[in-house]
């Protein structure tokens, strides 16, 4: 795992424990799988406390009507209870319920949710509901939640969240938080071109690379190419904000992904901006540690 999922991890580990990620920066030097193991291990424990009660409370909830159950959770349990018993409901009085709740208090719940284990309650969600949640969520900028999700939520309620969202940036700081490859191809597979072409332009001016890079690095190579040749049509600037950022995080070898699935032509046109700069060494010596050498040094050529 890259050193990019190891950021993404220390800050999701930094969440669940609420301290300032800076102080899980020591983390980032280890593989991104040990600190995911443990920030698992610690949340299945953390839900697994009291939850006899839980299910207790989520049988209660069957006998009060939707709409008093609902002014309840809000005024009296709180979001962190509310959160832990809809995970143990029946999913169809979960949705009932969830009808009553305003749009804050339904994303409070949302970041008490554990998706795993409330996959099915969040599958049932008719998508208004899931919108109001998501939009909220988006608001505050809580991208680590919002991503916590998408491994759970079916493809018409994702599509319908990705429309809703206007800002291409922060569709970028979600797909940083996903953890699940197949499940940021298919959250990348849905966006149209416009949306992807908006995710290079708002890392170029937010300078935010890193988290375009995560993208990358989990697409397949279809759309590695696809991304190469947007960037490849955009103006200088772009690029070399792009090569700046790899350089001084050393993420050539994920940029090189791109590269090796771009079109014959742009290929040729970043070989001679590449080629000829200060970069070349540190790409060769990249694609060398990770065995791609082989397919770039005919493009490259040797040394001058």
């Amino acid at each position: 795992m890259s050193t990019l999922e190891a950021r993404a991890e220390a800050v999701k580990l930094a969440r669940l424990l609420a301290v300032d990620p800076e102080t899980l920066a020591c983390t980032e030097t280890q593989a991104a799988a040990q600190t995911r193991a443990f920030r698992v291990a610690l949340t299945e424990s953390l839900f697994d406390q009291h939850r006899s009660g839980f299910q207790r409370l989520a049988g209660l909830a069957k006998l009060l009507p939707a709409a008093l159950t609902a002014k309840l959770a809000e005024k009296a349990l709180g979001a962190m209870v509310a959160g832990r018993v809809a995970g143990e409901m029946e999913p169809g009085r979960a949705v009932e319920i969830a009808k009553h709740l305003p749009a804050p208090f339904l994303a409070d719940l949302t970041v008490q949710l554990d998706p795993q284990a409330a996959a099915e309650v969040v599958g049932r969600m008719p998508v208004e509901i899931v919108l109001k949640a998501a939009l909220e969520l988006v608001r505050r900028a809580d991208y680590i939640t919002m991503a916590r999700f998408v491994d759970v939520l079916a493809e018409p309620a994702l599509r319908a969240v990705i429309e809703a969202i206007p800002s291409d940036e922060a569709l970028l700081h979600i797909g940083f938080f996903v953890e699940n490859s197949a499940s940021l191809r298919a959250l990348a597979g849905l966006l149209p071109e416009r949306r992807l072409l908006g995710t290079l332009r708002a890392a170029h001016e937010r300078g935010i690379w890193p988290e375009v890079l995560a993208l990358i690095e989990h697409l397949g190579p279809k759309l590695q190419g696809h991304y190469g040749d947007l960037l490849a049509d955009e103006p200088p600037a772009m690029l070399d904000s792009l090569l700046a950022a790899a350089q001084a995080h050393g993420f050539w070898t994920t940029l090189l992904l791109p590269f090796l699935h771009m079109r014959v032509d742009n290929q040729k046109r970043l070989v001679a901006v590449l080629g000829a700069g200060p970069y070349r060494a540190e790409i060769e010596a990249a694609a060398r540690a990770d065995g791609s050498w082989a397919k770039l040094e005919p493009m490259f050529g040797a040394k001058a």
